[in-house]
């Protein structure tokens, strides 16, 4: 997690630090004390609530939680008569077609990706969780559920794209369980 969060404050520590080095060089004499104090505060409150409030970062250490939860979280069941072995390699399959990368399995019936851009906060192209957890429904049938969510906790808006890309997923879950 120290990893996850110095490469975050990284991310906004440098740039920052070049910007005021670079404001200093051609205005000598005025409060640079007060100046860099006030954006490293700043910068200090942005990284702990990019850190607080990130999906996969939570994933990363651990802090597991139900996909079909949270704010701004369109989800959609999808049964399929397939066998229970191939579930896995179906739902893998799909996350990858839908546009899913980082795709990681989670136990043995949960199947979650990334799409989006991270230096993004517009619902459009900001980061998602795709997800898909699958169970035996029936002799036969398995009920799979396609799950999308932004993935900082603290996005207002994204419930449309969220839509969308459920949408995604279900149409390229039908089209691996064709290849199967």
């Amino acid at each position: 997690m120290l990893k996850a969060v110095a490469k975050r404050a990284a991310f906004y520590f440098i740039p920052v630090a070049l910007l005021v080095g670079m404001v200093i060089a051609i205005v000598p004499g005025a409060p640079w004390a007060l100046l860099i104090g006030f954006f490293t505060a700043f910068g200090m409150i942005i990284v702990a609530l990019f850190c607080v409030s990130d999906r996969k970062l939570d994933m990363e250490i651990g802090k597991i939680d139900a996909p079909w939860l949270g704010s701004n979280t369109s989800s959609m069941q999808v049964n399929l008569f397939v066998k229970s072995e191939i579930a896995l390699d179906i739902a893998k399959g799909a996350v990858a077609k839908a546009g899913g990368w980082d795709i990681t399995v989670i136990g043995q019936a949960t199947v979650v990706g990334w799409i989006g851009s991270v230096w993004s906060n517009l619902p459009r192209s900001q980061s998602y969780q795709m997800a898909i957890v699958f169970c035996e429904a029936s002799i036969g049938e398995i009920q799979f559920l396609c799950c999308a969510r932004p993935r900082s906790k603290a996005a207002l808006m994204g419930l449309k794209r969220s839509l969308e890309l459920v949408s995604k997923l279900q149409n390229a879950l039908l089209e691996m369980a064709e290849l199967y």
